[in-house]
């Protein structure tokens, strides 16, 4: 487990629906893991990146840790990376509520349907 940094910001919505989160689960789930993946475009087309969230009791020797007091998140060195700059929000909407990442690494990837 390597700290870091500054790679990911989190909102007081974000942390507010997370701390919530671990609370809900027990104290010993105060790491949450947010990873990239491939192929997450709403579209279907299998471009752009999807994001998995999930709370552990502990990271592995290889990921990367960022401590918020409270909430440390945890991440792969790939998907830190990936990752680096990005903003979680939590969204509540009428027909949908939940956590969004906001991804400056992203934007433009090539796919025609305006979704990323």
């Amino acid at each position: 487990m390597q700290k870091v940094e500054g790679f990911i910001e989190v909102t007081p919505d974000a942390k507010k629906r997370l701390l919530e989160a671990i609370s809900k689960f027990g104290k010993n789930y105060q790491y949450v893991r947010i990873e990239v993946e491939s192929g997450g475009c709403a579209c279907g087309c299998g471009a752009g990146f999807s994001y998995a969230m999930s709370l552990e009791e502990n990271p592995t020797e290889e990921d990367l840790v960022q401590d918020l007091g409270e909430i440390k998140l945890v991440s792969s060195k790939m998907s830190a990376e990936l990752l680096k700059g990005s903003v979680i929000d939590y969204y509540e909407g009428l027909e949908a509520s939940g956590f969004v990442v906001n991804n400056p690494n992203i934007q433009g990837s090539g796919c025609g349907c305006g979704g990323h």
